[in-house]
């Protein structure tokens, strides 16, 4: 039997503070090329055709957190969670 997989790392293009050490590559792995690049959009990345990547932090795409019982449940952004004491 013969087994393939393809495997993105992604390593956001933009220099700024918003990363942290170790943060990246954030990996995706498929059976082909084109899954793996739409599994990183759903995730927020943007991925362009010259070959750059900006991850959900700076693209503004984070995923939404859902807090609470499904039928009320709301949006909210990772940056509006804060730490409990």
């Amino acid at each position: 039997m013969i087994v393939g997989c393809y495997t993105l790392d992604l390593y956001c293009d933009q220099k700024n503070d918003k990363h942290v050490h170790g943060e990246f590559p954030h990996t995706f792995t498929a059976e082909h090329g084109s899954n793996c690049r739409s599994r990183a959009k759903r995730k927020g990345w943007i991925l362009t055709h010259a070959g750059n990547a900006i991850c959900p932090k700076c693209s503004g795409k984070a995923p939404k957190l859902v807090v609470g019982h499904l039928s009320d449940a709301k949006p909210i952004e990772l940056k509006d969670i804060k730490p409990q004491s």
